[in-house]
C-alpha cells in the first residue's frame, strides 16, 4: 500500500465513479445509491450522519418513525454491499488504484490504495490451523487478531487467581466482567425479569473461559451513570463493568446493555433488541443473553477487539507466563513453520509440567503434538506414538477441568486424528452443549461434522456461529463455501469462498474456482484456475490424492473436482 500518499477526494470520486459504472452496481440501484451516499456524505466531513437511520430516510426513503432497532433492512442492504464491493474487487476492478470497503459493523467507508498483487511462491505457503493432513490448504484462520488481543490481556492491571484442582493453584491472568443489576424501568414484574436477565448475562458469560465474570449487589437506581459505575469496577477490580436496563411496555419489552471500559472510562459497545411478550415465554431471556456473551466473550469478539490498544505494554509479572506460552502457541497457529512449533511445543510442555491442572495448556498441547503427524514438524516418535500423546494430552486437558469446552473440542479433534468418529462426535456434542454460544466451539464442530458428511448440522453450526458473533473469524466461512456448495446454492457459496478467500491457500483458491464455475462465471473461474496452475503444482499433479488428504468425504472430493475441471484446471492426471 502506498503510505507515502494521501488520498484526494478526486480520487475516490473517480473510483466511486468506476464502482458505480460496474456490473455488480449497474444493476442494483439501491446498492449504488448506498455506495454513493455514505462515500459523499464522508467526503463531507459528515462522517457523524452515516448511521442506520439517517440511511433509512434519505437513501431508501423510509419514514421519519423508522426503528434501525427492530427494522434490519438497513443491515440487509449493507450486507448486500459489502458483498457486491467483494465481487467488484475480485473481479473488474482487482487492479484498480483505490479500494472502497464498508468494514463490518460500520456504515462508514474506509479509501486506500490498492496493493499490488503478490502471488505466493509455490513452496512458502502459510500453513493454516488444521486437524488432518494437509488441512494447512484449508484452515488457514486469521488468528493475527487473536495473538494481538491475548498480547493485550498480559496488560491488565488486576489479577485474577483461580483455584483449579487439587495439584496447586494456577494463577491466571483474565479480563474481568463485572455485570451489574439491570436498571428495571416499569412495574414489579419488570424489577421480576432484570433480576432474571441479569443472572442469566453472568451465567452464560461464566461458560467462557477467556473471561472472569463476578456479580455486584448495587442499588442501580441510585448508582446509575458513566461515573458512578466506573466505580464500582475499580472498587470491584473489574475490567469491564456490563450495564443495561429493562423497559416494559403492554406487550413487549426493550432490553438494553452497554460494556464500559473501566480503565478508559468509557462505554465502548452496545447492544439493544426488543421482543414481544407471549405468557409464559420467557425464550427471549435466552436469546437475548446468549447474544450478548457469544458478542463479548468468543474469540474475534468485542473485548478481545479492544484489547488490542494494550499491545504495546510490557508485562513482567511472572503470573503471565502461561499466556505469554499461549500466546506462541497462537503465533504457531497463524503462521505454521517448523521452528514455531518447537518454541510452542516446549513452552507448553514447561506449562503442564509447572500446573498440571492447567487446561488450556493440554488443550493445546495436544494440537501441536498432532502436528508432528501432520505435518512432519519435529518429530519425536511413530506416527502412532504421536497420536497417542495427542490423545493423552487431550484427556487430561477435560480431566483438569471437565466443564472447559476447548478442552473437549480438542479431545474431538484428537481422535479425529486416530479416525475414532463415535467418539469423536461425543466429545463434539459435550463441546457445544458446554458452550453453545462460543462462536470458535460451533465453527470448529462445522469443519469436523463436513469432513464427515454430516451437512445439515455442519451448515447449523457454522451458519450459528457467523451469525452469534459478527467479528467471526474469517476461518469460519471455508466450511460454509462447502456446505453450500455441496447443497448446489453456488450464489451463497460464492459470497462465502470471497470471505473466506486468502491467495496463498489452495482450498480457498479452489473454492472460488468451483463456485464461479457454478455461477457460469467462466472468465472469472479461468482466472482462478490459472492462479492455481501456477502456484499449487501439486494440486495439480495429484489432484484426488491432495483432495483426500483433507479427510472429506469422496462425493464432495468428486464435486470439487468437476467444478475444478470446469473452471478450467488442466491437471495432469
Amino acid at each position: 500500500m502506498n503510505k507515502t500518499k494521501i488520498l484526494t477526494d478526486t480520487e475516490i470520486l473517480e473510483q466511486l465513479a468506476r464502482v458505480l459504472r460496474s456490473d455488480e452496481f449497474h444493476r442494483s440501484l439501491r446498492s449504488s445509491s448506498f455506495l454513493e451516499f455514505i462515500v459523499r456524505q464522508s467526503l463531507a466531513g459528515k462522517s457523524d450522519q452515516i448511521k442506520g437511520y439517517t440511511i433509512a430516510v434519505m437513501v431508501f426513503g423510509k419514514s421519519d418513525d423508522f426503528d434501525p432497532d427492530t427494522d434490519a433492512s438497513v443491515r440487509v442492504e449493507a450486507t448486500r454491499l459489502r458483498k457486491a464491493l467483494a465481487l467488484y474487487y475480485h473481479g473488474a476492478g482487482r487492479h484498480d488504484p483505490v479500494v472502497i470497503k464498508v468494514p463490518k459493523g460500520s456504515y462508514r467507508p474506509v479509501f486506500h490504495y490498492n496493493d499490488p498483487p503478490t502471488l505466493p511462491s509455490a513452496g512458502g505457503q502459510a500453513e493454516g490451523r488444521s486437524p488432518h493432513a494437509f488441512y494447512r490448504y484449508m484452515r488457514h484462520p486469521a488468528l493475527l487478531l487473536l495473538l494481538i488481543l491475548l498480547v493485550a490481556a498480559l496488560s491488565f492491571s488486576s489479577v485474577f487467581i483461580r483455584e483449579m484442582g487439587k495439584s496447586g493453584v494456577v494463577k491466571t491472568q483474565l479480563p474481568v466482567i463485572l455485570v451489574l443489576p439491570l436498571n428495571s424501568v416499569g412495574d414489579q414484574a419488570t424489577d421480576q425479569i432484570s433480576v432474571i436477565l441479569s443472572n442469566k448475562l453472568s451465567y452464560n458469560l461464566s461458560l467462557f473461559r477467556s473471561v472472569e465474570t463476578s456479580k455486584a449487589k448495587v442499588n442501580v437506581h441510585a448508582m446509575d451513570g458513566l461515573e458512578n459505575s466506573t466505580l464500582i469496577g475499580e472498587k470491584f477490580k473489574a475490567n469491564y463493568v456490563l450495564v443495561g436496563s429493562v423497559r416494559k411496555y403492554i406487550n413487549e419489552v426493550n432490553a438494553v446493555v452497554r460494556l464500559l471500559d473501566v480503565q478508559r472510562k468509557t462505554y465502548i459497545w452496545s447492544y439493544n433488541e426488543k421482543y414481544d411478550l407471549q405468557p409464559g415465554n420467557d425464550e427471549w431471556i435466552e436469546d437475548f443473553s446468549g447474544k450478548v456473551a457469544s458478542q463479548l466473550a468468543s474469540p474475534y469478539a468485542v473485548i478481545q477487539n479492544n484489547e488490542q490498544q494494550r499491545i504495546r505494554q510490557v508485562v513482567t509479572d511472572e503470573g503471565y507466563a502461561d499466556y505469554k506460552c499461549f500466546l506462541d502457541f497462537y503465533v504457531y497457529s497463524n503462521n505454521k513453520t517448523a521452528t514455531q512449533h518447537k518454541m510452542a511445543r516446549d513452552c507448553l510442555e514447561v506449562v503442564v509440567k509447572n500446573n498440571p491442572q492447567n487446561s488450556n495448556g493440554w488443550a493445546y498441547l495436544s494440537w501441536i503434538y498432532g502436528d508432528e503427524f501432520r505435518y512432519n514438524y519435529n518429530k519425536r516418535s511413530s506416527d502412532e506414538e504421536i497420536k497417542a500423546r495427542s490423545l493423552q494430552a487431550a484427556l487430561r486437558a477435560v480431566e483438569a477441568d471437565p466443564q472447559n469446552p476447548s478442552a473437549h473440542q480438542y479431545l474431538a479433534n484428537a481422535y479425529h486424528l486416530d479416525n475414532d468418529i463415535e467418539k469423536m462426535l461425543e466429545q463434539l456434542k459435550i463441546s457445544v452443549e458446554l458452550n453453545p454460544y462460543d462462536s470458535e466451539v460451533l465453527a470448529d464442530a462445522a469443519w469436523n461434522y463436513g469432513q464427515i458428511g454430516e451437512w445439515e448440522k455442519s451448515g447449523e453450526l457454522g451458519l450459528r456461529a457467523v451469525k452469534l458473533n459478527p467479528d467471526h473469524a474469517r476461518w469460519y466461512h471455508g466450511i460454509l463455501f462447502a456446505y453450500f456448495y455441496m447443497g448446489g446454492n453456488y450464489q451463497d457459496a460464492t459470497y462465502h469462498a470471497l470471505e473466506y478467500y486468502q491467495p496463498d491457500v489452495l482450498f480457498a483458491n479452489v473454492a472460488l474456482a468451483v463456485s464461479y464455475a457454478g455461477q457460469y462465471e467462466h472468465d472469472k473461474a479461468a482466472e482462478v484456475a490459472r492462479f492455481i496452475e501456477e502456484n499449487f503444482p501439486e494440486f495439480v499433479e495429484s489432484p484426488r490424492q491432495t483432495l483426500e488428504g483433507w479427510n472429506f468425504q469422496k462425493p464432495f472430493i468428486d464435486k470439487l473436482l468437476i467444478g475444478a475441471q470446469d473452471a478450467g484446471v488442466n491437471f495432469s492426471d
